[in-house]
């Protein structure tokens, strides 16, 4: 048997033709295997044992959490580079709350190498030394070492909001359960703007936030990944919004990782499908 394993996408056609055979030539048995988000598609990745390991960490982190209100906010971002970081940067800086920002990958370091000074020396993968960090207004700075992707779950659960890239590290922000960005592989003739509209909508449709925080959400969303080119002062009061609405933002991540966790893995279904193919 022959499975096309395509890329993820919540988009109609993908469920549609999800399983779909594919007739070949030479008699053998073709199939498309979508990957996706809703019980009809082909499913995501996941380990039979994330919920305990996801568990396991959070009754290692301290007892006493500070105040959503006056703890500072620990921002994930692991993206491709461009000007939108310095420009979310600046609004991010003249935020009330304390933020500091992570940022993983020398893509995403060296768009903000240039911006306000913040600059410094990038670790390697491998680096025991503190990484760097630079401060201006309400905003710090940090590179972000990279880790072995056993442990790259455990920044995530670290974080209170993501910003991700690509798909693998777009479907662990998901399951972490944290108000998360998508930083969406731009592709030519912006078709890249479908997906991502796409997601959203299903998203929304079993996760819905507030109105405030979906407004929000949205706008920044567009800005970051080209749809949109907001001003300063737009960006920086989308942030406020989401900033003072953060425990809305994350009980409808909290929703959206539960219908997730609700439904069979990727490889179950695989199994589950197989059997049935087997039996025909």
């Amino acid at each position: 048997m022959w499975l096309n394993w395509e890329y993820l996408s919540a988009e109609d056609w993908a469920i549609r033709t999800h399983a779909m055979p594919s007739l070949q030539a030479n008699g053998c048995e073709k199939y498309f295997w979508q990957m996706g988000f809703v019980p009809e598609s082909g499913g995501l990745l996941r380990e039979a044992d994330y919920v305990e390991q996801m568990d396991a960490f959070k009754q290692r982190q301290p007892e006493n959490t500070p105040s959503l209100k006056t703890a500072a906010l620990h921002i994930f971002a692991f993206g491709y580079a461009s000007d939108i970081w310095q420009k979310w940067a600046a609004a991010l800086a003249e935020q009330e709350r304390e933020i500091v920002l992570h940022c993983a990958g020398k893509p995403l370091q060296t768009s903000l190498s240039a911006w306000g000074n913040v600059s410094g020396s990038l670790k390697t993968a491998n680096s025991n030394d503190a990484p760097q960090a630079r401060t201006l207004g309400s905003l710090k700075i940090i590179n972000q070492n990279f880790v072995p992707q056993a442990r790259f779950d455990r920044a995530l659960w670290a974080a209170d909001v993501l910003i991700v890239r690509g798909e693998d590290s777009f479907v662990r922000a998901q399951l972490a359960g944290k108000p998360f960005f998508w930083h969406i592989y731009p592709q030519a003739q912006a078709a890249h703007l479908d997906k991502l509209a796409a997601f959203w909508h299903t998203h929304h449709q079993h996760a819905a936030p507030t109105a405030a925080v979906q407004h929000a959400h949205q706008a920044l969303s567009c800005d970051l990944n080209g749809a949109a080119d907001l001003t300063h002062a737009q960006r920086r009061q989308h942030w406020h919004t989401l900033l003072d609405h953060l425990a809305d933002w994350q009980h409808s991540a909290r929703a959206w990782q539960q219908y997730l966790l609700t439904q069979s893995d990727a490889v179950s279904r695989l199994r589950d499908w197989l059997q049935t193919i087997q039996r025909v």
